[in-house]
């Protein structure tokens, strides 16, 4: 799974998975299950909902402004 800007480190994910899922949109809180637990591509999950790669870094860069805002994430930062 190549990095991107709006990635969330896997044991955060799995910390505050049952928060992240009541703060989240259910479409939202998925994408980021796709993305984290099974370590889809943006590709791979555009794939799976009929979308463009584009509209799925769109979709998980609001969900990460979403928890951003709530306070579980920092500044936007690559995680390598």
């Amino acid at each position: 799974m190549k990095p991107s800007t709006y990635d969330i480190p896997k044991d955060l994910y799995l910390r505050n998975k049952q928060a992240f899922e009541e703060i989240l949109d259910a479409r939202y809180f998925e994408m980021l299950r796709l993305r984290v637990e099974d370590e889809l591509t943006f590709s791979a999950i555009a794939k799976f909902y009929g979308l463009t790669t584009e509209r799925i870094r769109q979709i998980l860069g609001k969900t990460y402004h979403i928890l951003e805002q709530a306070g579980y994430v920092g500044k936007r930062t690559i995680i390598k």
